[in-house]
């Protein structure tokens, strides 16, 4: 459906004219929308199929001095020129970047997306909730803290360090400035900082679409590849061929249960429903960038800048990732993994995408029970919550030390597997 101009509006442009000016007005809009729905009907069939554009729960923004537009519509981002009706709607401060309504990014906790992706009613008509992948795909729903993406990336101040929040002064989340610096002058994002908008290296805000995780249908995606940004920049991981099932993958179990799987709570259990989190991981956290993702100050924070793999872990050459490490463990395993087969697991397996109330983004709920406290590198008991949850380990295997003493994601380390 298309959406006319507000009503005040029309009335400002008519008044005083003619029958003639209000004709060529009339053709204008008929034009455009013939051009429409022409040769740039492409793009805009992909926005109004996105989780943004769609005109049933898409965008819709709600602050004093914003007309009543049509959910959806482009105007609830973009201010074409910096106000409305003469002025400008909250918030205020002049034209911004990309005829956005606020600046495009700030800091960890302040820009754009977060907006409106707060839970709350000041930009948005509706509080956007947010549940972490434990909650939302592990199927906890007693995991309610992070409630909005704000709340998740609000583990750490824009210096990385852990700071206040659910409850929490150990948590961890991507620290956002880091992000953007990393894009700059990558796969067409921009060759300056205000240029981006770290949220982008993830999603694409005109095709992102909704999970419709962990019931319906096998649903959409909402993430983009970075590395496609200078091309198509599709979602990924709605087609049959950008799954998980691409690798040898066994999801594990969902929260509760020993028969039914993540993400969808159901009995598929080779990742054929579930986006190949790894292709998106690895596009930034792969070997080649040296730098890795993380500062001096988040490794001190956490690692005492000890192990570099932490930085950019080798998928292509770990046991939890393609490299088919010695299957006599098998025994070993617990399942759903019990099987003398190598397994690929997803990055999402362990741990969340954009802040954690546990340290390194680990996630709380795993392989079906929400018994993970990792809070402290060095501690044993730490590491034991999380490693357990999938392998059988005996109270006298290397006793007092904790795991990252022997084992890592990257066997190019100094240390043994």
């Amino acid at each position: 459906m298309w959406c006319l101009p507000h009503v005040k509006e029309v009335n400002v442009w008519t008044k005083g004219m003619g029958m003639m000016n209000i004709m060529q007005i009339i053709f204008v809009w008929l034009t455009t929308f013939v051009f429409l729905g022409s040769s740039i009907g492409y793009a805009a069939n992909d926005y109004t199929a996105s989780a943004h554009g769609n005109s049933t729960y898409g965008v819709k923004r709600s602050v004093s001095g914003f007309p009543e537009y049509c959910r959806g519509l482009c105007a609830h981002c973009h201010e074409q020129h910096a106000s409305i009706d003469g002025q400008e709607p909250p918030p205020t401060g002049g034209p911004d970047g990309y005829l956005l309504f606020d600046t495009n990014y700030t800091d960890q906790t302040t820009n754009f997306c977060i907006d409106c992706h707060d839970n709350t009613t000041m930009y948005a008509a509706t509080p956007l909730a947010y549940r972490n992948y434990s909650y939302k795909f592990g199927g906890d729903t007693s995991l309610t803290c992070p409630n909005s993406v704000k709340e998740a990336f609000s583990f750490v101040t824009e210096g990385g360090v852990p700071q206040a929040a659910c409850s929490t002064t150990t948590g961890s989340a991507h620290q956002l400035t880091d992000v953007r610096n990393f894009l700059i002058g990558k796969w067409g994002f921009g060759s300056t900082d205000v240029e981006i908008t770290p949220c982008s290296g993830c999603h694409n805000p005109h095709k992102a679409q909704r999970h419709y995780y962990p019931v319906g249908s096998l649903g959409t995606s909402p993430i983009s590849l970075p590395s496609t940004h200078d091309s198509d920049w599709n979602v990924y991981g709605a087609d049959t061929t950008e799954r998980m099932d691409r690798h040898t993958y066994q999801a594990p179990y969902y929260y509760g249960s020993t028969t039914t799987y993540e993400p969808y709570g159901n009995s598929i259990a080779d990742g054929a429903n579930m986006p190949d989190y790894v292709a998106l991981c690895t596009a930034c956290h792969d070997t080649s960038y040296s730098g890795g993702q993380m500062t001096s100050i988040q490794k001190s924070q956490f690692t005492n800048n000890v192990p570099t793999w932490i930085q950019n872990p080798d998928w292509s050459a770990s046991p939890h990732g393609d490299t088919n490490g010695d299957q006599a463990d098998a025994t070993y395993r617990k399942t759903p993994y019990t099987a003398d087969r190598n397994y690929v697991l997803s990055c999402t397996d362990c741990h969340e995408p954009h802040g954690s109330s546990n340290r390194m983004l680990i996630r709380k709920e795993v392989n079906g029970e929400s018994s993970v406290t990792f809070t402290d590198w060095d501690s044993r008991s730490n590491w034991l919550t999380l490693c357990q949850r999938c392998h059988t380990i005996a109270a006298d295997h290397e006793s007092g030390s904790p795991c990252h003493s022997c084992h890592a994601h990257d066997p190019g380390c100094s240390k043994p597997f």
